[in-house]
């Protein structure tokens, strides 16, 4: 009876166009806000600090994204002279928009003015230090936590520290079945938000994967995002998250070439 309930739930979301939430032993639909359709596979994103804005990357490109959120457009393409975007960021006061590029296996900083309708290059050099917000601090929360995985490259399992203390918080499973392609914390500092999934970027290689929430405090799963076959999700790997300044809104850009806006209030909502 139980599986029959399960079914009819999994048909209903299917017709409705929404995601799977899977809460425990429950299974609850859930829409995504926003799609944005990028050329490749989304491997970097960032949020402006004032919410209304998202700058990514797509495949291997040699340009920078910024998208207008309340317009649903592009606003402006940066492009690069070489390399490859590892990871982006925008500085607290808007104007800046930075990215650690490798270039033959260094990371080097690149920078641009974006403070008004025309963007201007800002000159670096290959001393220049990558700025604590292109480092992207959500990913330790801001130097409360450090997140160790069990592989440099490919972790599928993490463990969360202390790093006053050197005190383990808590051990996540992970994604033993694939990977961990991007990890962030909530802007609380309570939940631990993981993005898996194995990735070849060679259509049809690749595994579904999904966004899974973590207790920070316990390790326990709260919840699982499933992406890999509803039809308002992704298709594939989850490549890269991006949340919010102000802790509403959490992004993901997948192996599919689409970004999906979530509003993670709902989300953590469903998971008491």
């Amino acid at each position: 009876m139980k599986a029959l309930r399960k079914i009819a739930l999994v048909l209903g979301i299917l017709a409705a166009g929404a995601a799977s939430l899977e809460v425990g032993y429950y299974l609850v639909s859930i829409t995504p806000k926003a799609t944005i359709r990028a050329t490749e596979f989304v491997h970097s994103m960032a949020f402006s600090p004032d919410g209304r804005s998202l700058a990514f990357t797509a495949g291997i490109s040699d340009s920078i994204v910024v998208w207008d959120l309340d317009r649903g457009q592009g606003s402006r393409t940066v492009r690069l002279d070489r390399g490859q975007v590892g990871c982006l960021g925008v500085s607290p006061d808007g104007t800046t928009l930075a990215a650690a590029v490798w270039i033959e296996n260094k990371e080097h900083l690149r920078m641009w003015d974006v403070s008004d309708s025309r963007t201007h290059v800002i000159p670096t050099s290959p001393e220049s230090r990558i700025p604590s917000w292109v480092v992207r601090s959500h990913s330790d929360c801001g130097g409360k936590y450090r997140v160790t995985g069990d592989d440099r490259w490919y972790p599928k399992r993490v463990v969360i520290t202390d790093p006053r203390t050197n005190q383990i918080v808590s051990r996540i499973a992970g994604h033993p079945e694939n990977y961990i392609n991007d990890w962030l914390f909530t802007k609380d500092g309570d939940v631990f938000i993981t993005a898996g999934g194995y990735n070849s970027h060679a259509w049809p290689v690749n595994r579904g994967g999904d966004v899974r929430l973590w207790d920070v405090k316990t390790g326990r799963r709260m919840a699982t995002l499933s992406t890999s076959w509803m039809l308002n999700s992704h298709w594939g790997a989850i490549d890269t998250l991006a949340i919010s300044s102000d802790g509403k809104r959490l992004a993901t850009g997948g192996a599919d070439g689409l970004i999906k806006l979530w509003d993670l209030a709902e989300i953590r909502n469903r998971c008491k």
